[in-house]
Formats: C-alpha cells, structure tokens, sequence
C-alpha cells in the first residue's frame, strides 16, 4: 500500500477519477488543504498529494462554485498521472 502525504508542488496531470467525501473527511487523513480557491474561481480547495513512489496527486472540488459546510459531502476530482495511485488515494475515503 503506498503512503500519501501532502507536498507542496506544481504542475498539472489528467482528471484521474472521482470520490465523494467532505472536506473534513479527506482533511482528517491528509491534513488541511494546502491551497485556497484558484485564482479563476473553479476550485475552492486543493489537496496536492505525494506518495512514496514520487508520483503527485491533486484532490480538488471542480466547479462547485460555492462555499460550503466542511462536513458536507460533495464530488471530489483526483487529477495526477498514476491511474492505479489515483484510486489507491480515492479508497482511502470509501
């Protein structure tokens, strides 16, 4: 089982796949996201995650346009460029 954790990085990667879960749900594991909304307003948290084989990982609420409770649930995105990580990640919340 690989070990995630947050990092602070850049770059980009593919929409892997999807969860549901709450914000405090994935910040519970994860810790507090490590970057507010974007800058063109699409995202109001990012997670950006590193496992133990140096792949990277974005966890981000796409185009929810809203602010919300942090204990609702909502559609998670994982983008990244590990389809196998990206799900192993996505579990984590099942």
């Amino acid at each position: 089982m690989r070990k995630f954790e947050l990092t602070d990085c850049s770059g980009g990667g593919s929409k892997m796949c999807c969860f549901d879960a709450s914000y405090n749900e994935i910040a519970n594991v994860l810790g507090e996201a490590n970057l507010g909304e974007s800058g063109d307003g699409k995202t109001t948290h990012e997670f950006q995650v590193t496992d133990n084989e140096d792949n990277i990982y974005y966890i981000y609420d796409w185009k929810y346009y809203q602010r919300y409770d942090k204990d609702i649930t909502i559609t998670y995105t994982i983008g990244g460029d590990n389809i196998e990580g990206a799900r192993e990640l996505a579990s984590l919340f099942a």
